[in-house]
C-alpha cells in the first residue's frame, strides 16, 4: 500500500496546483484542466507501466516470499492510480465550481462500492481488498462522469461560471 501511495502521490500534488490556478483564474479554468490532465496522464502512465512490469523484481528487494505474497496487490493498486487520478481531477474542478454535492455523491459511491465489495471479495484476502479499493475508485470515477454529463449540482443559487469571474475580479 505505502509504494503505491507513490503513485497516488503524483495525480493529487498536480491537482492542488489546479485547484489554485482555477480559483485565481477562473476564466483559464479549460486551459488549467486540459493542462493538468495531460500532465498527469505524461506521468502516471509511464509510472503505472513501470510498476505493472518491475514490480515482481522490485519486491524481491524485500524477499521471495513477499515479492510472491504482494505483486498482485501492487499490481491492482497501480492500475487503481488511473482512477485516483480522474478522482482527484474531477473533485478539484468541482471545488473550483462550488458544485461540493458532486463530490459528496462521488465518496459516498466510493465509500459504498469499497465496502461492499470488501465485504463480498474478503476470501481472496489482500488482493479482495486492493480490487475493493480499485472498484470503488472506479465507481467514483463513473459517478463523476455522471456528475458531469447531467450538470448535477449547477444552479442551487451560486453563481455561474461568468458571474463569478466578474465578482472575484471586480472587487
Amino acid at each position: 500500500w505505502t509504494m503505491a501511495n507513490f503513485l497516488y502521490i503524483i495525480p493529487a500534488a498536480i491537482a492542488q496546483s489546479l485547484l489554485a490556478e482555477g480559483a485565481t483564474t477562473p476564466a483559464d479554468k479549460k486551459h488549467h484542466i486540459k493542462h493538468a490532465t495531460r500532465f498527469i496522464a505524461m506521468v502516471i502512465l509511464p509510472a503505472i507501466i513501470a510498476a505493472l512490469l518491475a514490480s515482481p523484481y522490485l519486491l524481491h528487494i524485500f524477499g521471495a516470499q513477499y515479492a510472491a505474497g504482494s505483486t498482485t496487490i501492487f499490481q491492482i493498486l497501480a492500475l487503481a492510480t488511473l482512477f485516483v487520478a480522474v478522482n482527484e481531477v474531477s473533485n478539484t474542478i468541482l471545488n473550483i465550481e462550488h458544485r461540493s454535492s458532486g463530490i459528496v455523491a462521488a465518496q459516498l459511491c466510493t465509500l459504498v462500492v469499497t465496502f461492499g465489495s470488501a465485504f463480498l471479495l474478503l476470501p481472496l484476502g489482500l488482493t479482495g481488498m486492493g480490487l475493493a479499493f480499485l472498484l470503488g475508485n472506479a465507481a467514483a470515477s463513473i459517478m463523476h462522469g455522471i456528475t458531469f454529463y447531467f450538470g448535477l449540482g449547477k444552479g442551487h443559487g451560486l453563481p455561474p461560471d461568468e458571474e463569478y469571474v466578474q465578482s472575484t475580479t471586480s472587487t
